[in-house]
């Protein structure tokens, strides 16, 4: 497992520290968690092409955790028409997802699977020989999750 810190500052950015965002590698996956505003010239920084991301996972949708996402479907849909990406996010996710779309006027061109999590027991998220990727809801004041990455003995 690899991870690479995109952002690790709060509303507001400094001139060293970007919003929140952290990109896992643990193959053949690549997970991002939350996707601020400038995700992707900290994943451009990093060396990680934005195809390579299956998996965007976030954890409530407070705009330093969500802002970047508009910017990330469309560039996905011009470097990979059709990629299937899985979206994880709290409940309202499915209609924050179908908001964006309408203020931003495109119909992004991936297969993209949206789930919401938000019960009071753990959803596996992705569960192979490996290990295993569960949302749990936590309490802050809005709908939010965590996840938790279980690696197989």
């Amino acid at each position: 497992m690899k991870l690479t810190f995109l952002g690790t500052s709060c509303m507001v950015p400094t001139k060293d520290r970007n919003h929140a965002g952290t990109f896992i590698e643990l193959e053949p996956y690549g997970i991002l968690v939350d996707c601020g505003e400038g995700t992707q010239r900290q994943l451009k920084i990093a060396g990680i092409r934005p195809p390579r991301i299956t998996h965007i996972l976030l954890t409530h949708w407070h705009g330093d955790h969500v802002l970047g996402l508009p910017g990330l479907l469309q560039t996905l849909s011009a470097m990979n028409p059709g990629q299937e990406i899985k979206l994880v996010g709290p409940k309202g996710t499915i209609t924050q997802i179908n908001l964006l779309k309408k203020a931003f006027l495109f119909e992004p061109d991936l297969n993209l699977e949206i789930i919401e999590s938000g019960g009071k027991s753990d959803l596996p998220v992705i569960k192979n020989g490996t290990f295993s990727l569960y949302a749990h809801k936590l309490e802050h004041g809005l709908p939010i999750i965590g996840f938790r990455i279980e690696e197989n003995d």
